[in-house]
């Protein structure tokens, strides 16, 4: 899972992660609330995240895109 606290808002994203596999499914949330963990450059591990609203879900392609 990756959380991430933006100062501003956005019409898209990019995510460009090691971890992210090409041909799986990820589940994209907005809003909620993170607990617990550290937080560095605004991206947040080891916590627990929740309460936030599903906005669809995205698909890694191997070139490195992914399509919603």
């Amino acid at each position: 899972m990756l959380t991430y606290s933006s100062p501003k808002q956005y019409e898209s994203l990019v995510v460009s992660l090691p971890v992210i596999a090409a041909n799986k499914t990820y589940q994209v949330y907005s809003g909620g609330a993170y607990e617990g963990g550290t937080e560095k450059d605004g991206v947040y591990t080891g916590g627990t995240y929740g309460g936030g609203s599903l906005l669809g879900t995205v698909t890694a392609t191997a070139g490195g895109t992914a399509r919603r």
